[in-house]
């Protein structure tokens, strides 16, 4: 999966307040550096790389679920499948 996958990917899973998500950053990082901020993730991570989509918007909701609305979100995916593997909303912790 390449990044810009992975960012459709974000735009179908998140319901934005404002219809824009240019603001939202996409990268590839190690699977070793997000495995403390997303230490509440219910799945395992893999031993890969994932691919992060961090953004600053308003989110009203998350798969179709409304949300209270928070500022901003991270979204984690796997490049081999595209499953969605961890997903923050609002304030995130930093990704080391």
């Amino acid at each position: 999966m390449s990044e810009r996958q992975a960012l459709d990917l974000a735009r179908k899973a998140l319901t934005l307040s404002s219809r824009s998500s240019e603001t939202a950053k996409v990268r590839t990082i190690s699977a070793q550096k997000p495995a403390s901020a997303m230490a509440g993730s219910s799945q395992t991570l893999p031993q890969r790389d994932v691919i992060v989509v961090e953004g600053r918007e308003k989110v009203r909701s998350l798969l179709g679920r409304q949300t209270e609305g928070y500022d901003g979100y991270r979204l984690a995916f796997d490049p081999v499948n595209g499953s969605l593997l961890h997903a923050c909303l609002g304030a995130c912790p930093a990704l080391q």
